[in-house]
Formats: C-alpha cells, structure tokens, sequence
C-alpha cells in the first residue's frame, strides 16, 4: 500500500528542488526513504511512501521540500533530515499587521546588508531565509526557539544590540 502527500513550492524554485542532474532530489528520497514526483509546471511535489518506510521520514521528507521552496539552500534543507533538527515558520503579516510594517521589519530582521541575518545564525547554529511575508528558521529546538524570539523582538522595535545580548544570554 502507497501513501501520499503533496504540497506546492513556487515554480521557480523547481530548479532547485532537481538539483543538477536530479542529484539534490535522488538525496531527499534517499535520506528518507521516499519518492518524489515533481510536476515543474504547477509547482506541485507528492511525496509517496510505502509501508516499509518510516512514517517520520516521509514527513521530514516534505520538511524539506518546504524548505527549498522557502528558499533555503539544499545542503541547508537536508539538515531537516537529521532526527533532532527542525523548520520554524514565523509569519510576520500576522505578527505585525499591516505588510506595510512587515516590510520595513523584515529589513530589520535581515539588516544592512544581511549583517543582522547572519548574526542570529551565527549565535543560534540556525539558517534563515525570509520571503515576503514569513521568516524561517531551520536549527535544533534551543537555536530555533532563540532565533524565533529574536526575529521577533526584531520585528517589534528591539534595538539589535538588545537582542544580540539576549541570544548571546539565552545560548550558554
């Protein structure tokens, strides 16, 4: 007996998702023991597993493949492969209301050139990628969690030395 699941990514992450010569997809299915059948038009990816493969990998599987079309690098997404490692969406549309804020917040949140981004990985051992209305996060459950409050102090007016003080307090 076959299960499946689906999910849509944006077209123009299908290139992606493929790989070079289909090496980052040939990866996902065999990381997690499920197979992939990826429409390029539509943008859709359905996922199928048999009864012999681990539930839990299938959805790591679909983990993954959210992640690419979120804009995460593929060697970034296939961490989601490993047992202890997660995906954390943040939507800041609903944090903060009107797309006219999320806009000017999630310049915040990525920083003068991608300065502060590339701070909160650093001090969190996470990889973000922020699109138009979310941000996301992939670590383990301490880093994601302290990356998440970080986006969101960020994204709520905290000054970004107070919220490296704050990921550097919350790390140890």
């Amino acid at each position: 007996m076959e299960y499946e699941d689906f999910l849509l990514i944006p077209t123009n992450q299908i290139g992606t998702l493929i790989g070079n010569k289909g090496k980052t997809k040939r990866t996902i299915e065999k990381k997690t023991g499920a197979e992939l059948k990826i429409n390029s038009k539509t943008g859709k990816v359905t996922i199928i597993r048999d009864e012999n493969t681990n539930p839990v990998k299938a959805i790591k599987a679909k983990q993954i493949v959210e992640a690419i079309g979120k804009k995460f690098k593929p060697k970034h997404a296939l961490e989601l492969a490993k047992k202890d490692i997660y995906l954390r969406t943040i939507n800041l549309k609903d944090l903060l209301g009107s797309a006219k804020k999320t806009k000017r917040q999630k310049a915040r949140i990525i920083g003068r050139k991608g300065k502060a981004k590339e701070k909160i990985e650093k001090y969190t051992n996470t990889y973000i990628t922020a699109d138009k209305k979310t941000v996301n996060v992939i670590g383990d459950i301490k880093g994601t969690e302290i990356a998440t409050k970080a986006i969101k102090k960020l994204a709520q007016g905290s000054k970004h030395s107070n919220v490296y003080r704050f990921i550097k307090q919350k790390m140890i």
